[in-house]
């Protein structure tokens, strides 16, 4: 790596997620490190998925309480990562694997279940509107963040921005009121 590339300020606005990784790594290196990241975070985000909408289902009626805990921990783990790629502790790729993997897992494993509190608060409306809504903002929130002319104010915030973004979402969903009107049809109620 470039002389300049190593005495980048951990804070500096150039600062990104890809220059956590050790100095000596090649940008085609960092690539395939964020892909070896993705694939299993993928993974494990699914089978989290199941696993958390099993026990949605065994403890019915607590949807709100599943995704704000998969919420927590994911803003604990992005927030880990964010404090490895700023500098503030030590850098080491097991910490860059574990932190992504981790809060991608918990992040992933919220979706479904984000869907279905949904779905459940806005019924009668049809389950196709209530989630056509909800990818009409999520993809309007990533094309603004797209925007962005990373030219000019660097990409060391996005990490930041997710630990923000998961904490405000989580914020959001507290004061919420959970209905069951439709699971209660379903039960016969």
């Amino acid at each position: 790596a470039p002389a300049a590339a190593r005495t980048r300020r951990p804070n500096s606005p150039e600062s990104t997620s890809a220059s956590a990784w050790p100095a000596a790594r090649s940008q085609s290196q960092t690539v395939w490190s964020g892909t070896e990241a993705a694939a299993p975070r993928c993974t494990t985000g699914g089978v989290v998925g199941i696993a958390v909408g099993a026990l949605a289902d065994r403890f019915a009626g607590r949807m709100k309480a599943f995704i704000l805990v998969c919420y927590s921990g994911a803003a604990v783990c992005f927030l880990w990562f964010a404090l490895v790629c700023a500098g503030v502790l030590p850098r080491s790729t097991w910490q860059l694997y574990a932190s992504y993997i981790c809060g991608g897992m918990l992040l992933n494993g919220a979706i479904p279940l984000f869907f279905e509190l949904t779905v459940e608060c806005t019924f009668p409306i049809a389950e196709g509107a209530s989630a056509g809504v909800i990818m009409l903002v999520d993809n309007l929130i990533q094309v603004l963040f797209l925007v962005v002319p990373m030219d000019k104010v660097g990409k060391a915030w996005m990490n930041w921005s997710v630990v923000v973004v998961v904490v405000a979402a989580g914020g959001l969903l507290l004061p919420m009121q959970e209905k069951y009107q439709r699971w209660s049809i379903d039960q016969g109620r």
